[in-house]
């Protein structure tokens, strides 16, 4: 069986690098809690939206059907 957890890992990451870097309001709230002026609340949403990019990227790259005939370990 062949080990896709390398290039699986890397197709994830491309995902949700390239969903956050068009994501302009994780944009405008990364600056404020970079600068120091982010609320409780802010900083509350900045989390939800990465959250919600990471798990929209895993999900478009896991699915059981495709992995059946592979392996995710090393």
């Amino acid at each position: 069986m062949e080990d896709i957890t390398p290039e699986l890992l890397s197709k994830i990451e491309k995902a949700f690098k390239a969903a956050i870097e068009k994501n302009k309001k994780i944009t405008v709230l990364y600056e404020r809690i970079r600068d120091g002026t982010a609320t409780y609340q802010e900083a509350n949403e900045f989390a939800i939206e990465i959250g919600e990019s990471l798990a929209e990227a895993f999900k478009n790259h896991l699915s059981a059907e495709d992995r059946k005939s592979t392996r995710l370990n090393s």
